[in-house]
């Protein structure tokens, strides 16, 4: 079973470009917000945003990879199983397949994906988060466009 990511391609071919790191650094929210000024919020929104718009588009990406592994180990698993040498209990066989070095360097790939998609789906979750305390300060000083001062 080959692992080429086709979902990839298809992404792109619906019209969703590959996204670009950002330039600024990670943003920090800060712990004295109000003291922060109204370009200073607009400027962390941003940065928020499009940090968030990245990992998100990452996140997909991981996701999409992992569901591939997934299926990849499910499957080598599945045929070992039936190749099993040992005609024994399940146990036993089992057994044989946990010491399988093909079948483990699969499984440690899927888990790695894994990791990091969950590791990503956390990190846009804390900017998701962050845009929101902007956003209420935003909200509790009455800044509008108009009044951007």
């Amino acid at each position: 079973m080959p692992s080429k990511n086709r979902s990839m391609e298809r992404f792109r071919e619906a019209g969703f470009s590959d996204r670009e790191l950002p330039t600024d650094e990670q943003p920090k929210l800060p712990t004295k917000i109000s003291r922060t000024s109204n370009k200073e919020l607009g400027d962390l929104m941003t940065q928020y945003g499009a940090w968030r718009e990245y990992t998100e588009h990452r996140l997909t990406q991981v996701a999409a990879q992992a569901s591939i592994y997934k299926e990849e180990y499910q499957y080598a698993w599945d045929v070992a199983y039936q190749r099993s040498a040992s005609r024994g209990t399940e146990t036993a066989k089992k057994r044989e397949l946990g010491a399988d070095q093909a079948l483990n360097a699969q499984r440690m790939k899927l888990l790695d994906e894994e990791v990091l998609r969950d590791m990503l789906s956390a990190r846009a979750e804390t900017y998701t988060e962050a845009i929101a305390v902007l956003s209420r300060e935003i909200t509790r000083r009455g800044f509008t466009v108009e009044n951007n001062a």
